[in-house]
């Protein structure tokens, strides 16, 4: 048992010195420090990885922010726009309104001079008058 122990002994005294002299290159670092150290690189990374996207997603945010600010400036000048045309379409349609009503107010004095020919035909019929190219020769 005591041999056994001895072997122990000198394998854990030759594991250590070739874990510290060979390993990586790195002398004087166990296999479990350089296993600690690679962890704490990768997280380092990791960590540098998480603040590069962070900054990523808030540059996009603002520039998502400014993108949507452009579309809301430029479907505000779009309805302002579109006011003016609807005003002006306003304007054309009061003007048309005020044609038709002049259009309605001619036909009724056509209608009148119409009824007053009329009256007045009847009375040159009634008085004996023939119409120009109605007379015999």
């Amino acid at each position: 048992m005591l041999d056994l122990q001895v072997q122990v002994r000198d394998l854990q005294t030759r594991v250590a010195a070739l874990e510290s002299r060979t390993v990586s290159g790195v002398s004087d670092m166990s296999i479990a420090e350089r296993f600690t150290a690679l962890h704490d690189r990768v997280s380092d990374v990791g960590q540098n990885i998480l603040a590069k996207i962070d900054t990523l997603d808030k540059k996009i945010d603002i520039r998502i922010e400014e993108v949507r600010m452009e579309m809301r400036a430029g479907f505000a000048q779009v309805d302002q726009r579109f006011e003016a045309m609807d005003q002006r379409f306003e304007a054309i349609d009061q003007r048309f309104e005020r044609v038709d009503q002049r259009f309605e107010a001619m036909d009724q004095r056509f209608e009148r001079v119409e009824g007053s020919l009329t009256e007045i035909k009847a009375m040159l019929v009634g008085l004996g008058a023939q119409a120009p190219g109605s007379r015999v020769n």
